[in-house]
């Protein structure tokens, strides 16, 4: 309040509501939000998010190039070819071969009983064999390897399998031979700071003065 000369009406001064009066001043605190200051304990910050990667191998996915049977990392292949036959002769049941006549040799009875037909008759040296038509069979065998089968010699080899592409089998991003997971999590506030005003606490103090009106 102010007081004038005696004999005249005091002038006081007033302020809107809210505010304070300070002689011929109204003054106001006005508040704002605080802009606070963000951390990470682990991670990168980005905004207001601490974002973390991790890394792992990607699971290969494998194939046969060639064909055959896939197993873990191997492939198997079977394959067959024809056996190498060797060609040969026998006589009769129990005739031994005489090489100076070029016949097997058995008893003429023995070789008759068995149904041989005689290709030539007795000779001097003994009277009582007989030499015989031979008759020719073939053998077969697999010299490169394998397993016989008649006539046929199967194989089975293996090779190193390739790989087609690759996956993330536990999720995350594939990159190359690679899998990225990323996460993110809220950050940390460490402080606060005010781009005008007083900082107190986590707000911002601005005083807005007004000149008060006089009553």
């Amino acid at each position: 309040m102010t007081w004038q000369p005696l004999g005249c009406n005091p002038v006081t001064y007033s302020c809107p509501n809210g505010y304070t009066l300070s002689g011929q001043t109204c003054s106001i605190a006005v508040l704002s939000a605080a802009i606070p200051n963000y951390y990470c304990s682990s991670g990168v910050l980005s905004g207001v998010s601490c974002v973390t990667s991790s890394s792992y191998a990607a699971t290969a996915n494998w194939y046969c190039p060639s064909g055959g049977s896939l197993s873990g990392t191997t492939c198997t292949k079977a394959g067959s070819q024809p056996a190498t036959g060797t060609n040969y002769s026998y006589g009769p049941p129990g005739a031994y071969w005489d090489g100076a006549w070029g016949v097997w040799r058995v008893s003429c009875a023995s070789g008759a009983a068995n149904g041989w037909g005689t290709g030539i008759g007795p000779d001097a040296r003994n009277r009582s064999m007989c030499g015989y038509y031979s008759r020719t069979g073939t053998s077969y065998s697999c010299p490169s390897g394998g397993s016989l089968s008649g006539s046929t010699c199967y194989t089975t080899s293996a090779y190193a399998a390739s790989i087609s592409s690759y996956s993330c089998i536990s999720g995350g991003v594939l990159s190359g031979a690679s899998c990225t997971i990323t996460s993110s999590s809220a950050a940390s506030i460490s402080s606060y700071y005010c781009n005008s005003g007083v900082l107190t606490g986590s707000q911002c103090s601005i005083t807005v003065t007004v000149p008060a009106t006089a009553n």
